[in-house]
């Protein structure tokens, strides 16, 4: 296999003159063969033409909860136009100000509450709506499908203070009391996989009570990158559906992609977009100790960062291999985070350059197209905020599949 040098791409943090080495792709790496839909779906994600705002007059109507900027409305609405339908957000609920108005940008809800969701739906469950529900409840109306994503930081096994036994658990309950004042025909709710084991037994309580009233309810865990994400995300989803049928199984099928998209994929027509002064087309700042490992990984031409190189605390066992690591062009990404601007915050080393992911390239890894507009966030610190928390839109695109399917087999 060849190997050629590389000019490094135009950065004050990178010297103009600095040359990698790095292996030459194959033929069949340059010739991917994908299928139609997988074409389809990169032509769109490259795509700067794209409108999501929601309408006036729709055919659907629905509610977002902990809705960040918006990854579960976007695969919605995009896939409800595939269907030639029109889709309209009554509701948005997100606490964080950057990413309520990027999500305002992108969807123009007709109601968005940037305040606690306990605020808004504070009574017990089983209990009578307070005088707030009760107005809210009033004014949406009919709702369609509910959306929503608590915050997982308490639940993931990447905390380790208060893993499993944080107060922002009961935050999954306020989604449930939403559903319970609301009544959405269908609803999905995701999280990481180990909000199953909550010591509070969230999705247990959850599971029961949206069974009492008379939902049909599912859950399972869902590898993202099955269903069409270039990047291997593991997420819990819990599903409850007027309609019977609609299992994590029936969404995950109607979401089946033929082979997984990659690195590659997604990303490799940015390499000639790195603009330096831009905070989305460019990377973190790396001290000049990470920049020498990442050159280290590329003229080595390994993907792993030897021992001996990394700090002292993972020298010997561990298991963090991924940590201090270089991405893979022709593998999905492991899970994107909120911190992709460090090597040292997972496997963030761009394939071909001595540098980490920019934001751009990440929105990319989490589906959000370039159409989708994050121009109000005005810092790096929000940017990785808010792309690293999202949710790639495969998972509400094939849920809505999935919703439309049940309902025109009735």
């Amino acid at each position: 296999m060849a190997v050629r040098s590389l000019e490094a791409q135009n950065s004050p943090k990178i010297p103009s003159r600095d040359i990698v080495a790095y292996y030459e792709p194959s033929q069949a790496q340059e010739q991917e063969l994908w299928d139609a839909v997988a074409i389809e779906d990169q032509v769109w994600l490259s795509s700067t033409d794209a409108n999501y705002t929601s309408i006036s007059k729709a055919d659907i109507r629905a509610i977002d909860l902990f809705s960040g900027c918006g990854g579960l409305s976007l695969g919605l609405t995009v896939a409800a136009r595939k269907a030639g339908l029109a889709i309209e957000f009554a509701l948005a609920v997100e606490q964080h100000e950057a990413a309520a108005q990027v999500y305002v940008d992108n969807f123009a809800p007709k109601q968005i509450e940037k305040c606690d969701i306990a605020s808004i739906f504070a009574g017990t469950l089983g209990a009578l709506p307070t005088s707030r529900e009760r107005e809210l409840a009033a004014r949406l109306q009919h709702i369609d499908i509910l959306l929503a994503g608590p915050p997982c930081q308490g639940f993931s096994d990447l905390n380790n203070y208060t893993r499993r036994r944080d107060d922002r658990n009961d935050l999954y309950l306020r989604a449930i009391r939403c559903i319970e004042i609301t009544l959405p025909d269908s609803a999905l709710i995701e999280n990481v996989p180990f909000v199953t084991k909550d010591r509070l037994g969230v999705v247990q309580i959850s599971e029961k009570h949206l069974k009492d009233m008379g939902y049909f309810v599912d859950s399972g865990v869902v590898d993202l990158s099955t269903i069409g994400a270039p990047q291997k995300r593991l997420r819990h989803v819990l599903i409850a559906s007027k309609l019977k049928g609609i299992t994590v199984d029936a969404i995950t099928q109607f979401g089946r992609v033929e082979r997984s998209r990659t690195v590659r994929w997604a990303i490799e027509n940015l390499e000639e977009r790195y603009d330096a002064a831009s905070i989305f087309d460019s990377s973190s700042e790396a001290s000049r100790r990470n920049l020498a490992r990442m050159r280290y990984l590329l003229r080595q031409e390994v993907y792993d960062l030897p021992n001996d190189l990394r700090p002292f605390c993972h020298h010997g066992e561990h298991s963090y291999r991924a940590m201090y690591g270089r991405l893979k062009y022709d593998q999905p990404s492991p899970t994107i985070t909120q911190g992709f601007g460090s090597m040292g915050q997972g496997r963030y080393v761009h394939p071909n350059f001595p540098r980490t992911l920019t934001p751009h390239e990440t929105a990319r890894l989490q589906m959000f197209p370039d159409s989708f507009d994050f121009s109000s966030a005005k810092s790096r610190g929000h940017l990785a905020m808010l792309i690293g928390n999202a949710a790639p839109m495969n998972l509400s695109a094939a849920f809505f599949k999935g919703i439309l399917a049940g309902c025109n087999a009735r």
